[in-house]
């Protein structure tokens, strides 16, 4: 079904966004506070750009790989600047979302 979808450019098979915040404020965890989040669909993926606040480097670390080990997500772009404080670091990252989710 997977790739019949990318063959046949079926938009409406990517997640909805809601779903897509819940699993992104599962991964945060208790460490990572999420405040603001863009949502942007093209085609058969998404962007979403996030910003919030995170405990410290480490959580903001742990928190960026789990997105991208996630197997709905792509890719997580996290600037270098948003690890220059070791502690309540404000942060903004761009997730791409993958082509077509993974069958549940």
């Amino acid at each position: 079904m997977r790739q019949a979808a990318i063959l046949l450019n079926q938009g409406e098979v990517t997640l909805p966004p809601t779903r897509l915040i819940t699993i992104l404020d599962t991964l945060a965890g208790s460490a990572v506070e999420l405040r603001l989040l863009g949502y942007t669909n093209v085609g058969t993926s998404s962007t979403l750009a996030i910003s919030g606040q995170a405990q410290n480097r480490q959580a903001l670390a742990t928190f960026r790989t789990a997105i991208e080990a996630h197997p709905y997500f792509y890719s997580a772009d996290l600037p270098i600047s948003s690890l220059i404080k070791d502690r309540d670091l404000l942060f903004t990252m761009t997730i791409i979302t993958d082509v077509v989710p993974p069958a549940e």
